[in-house]
């Protein structure tokens, strides 16, 4: 894996529950590993799931989280809303 790169798991077909201490929840869908830029933006990376996955963006919209990790065990549910936190996210990924 190059420097400039992060490895991250897109799940869909899926259900994405929140209990209420705000940790996510993943029922059953499908799995797939994919390598992005660091500094790819939030319109990219919609793009790429989109392709990825097949899903027609002219008729579905994807919703973008990522698990925050609090501690080791124990992670909340952040939206990716903005290139802002695309940034934020993936520096989580390199902890």
């Amino acid at each position: 894996m190059s420097s400039d790169t992060v490895s991250l798991i897109c799940w869909y077909n899926d259900t994405v529950t929140v209990d209420i201490t705000n940790n996510p929840k993943d029922v059953n869908g499908i799995v797939k590993h994919v390598m992005v830029r660091k500094s790819i933006t939030l319109c990219e990376l919609v793009e790429k799931f989109h392709r990825i996955t097949k899903i027609n963006s002219n008729k579905h919209q994807i919703n973008l989280i990522c698990n925050w990790p609090i501690t080791q065990e124990y992670f909340i549910v952040v939206p990716i809303a903005d290139d802002d936190n695309i940034e934020q996210c993936l520096l989580c990924t390199l902890v």
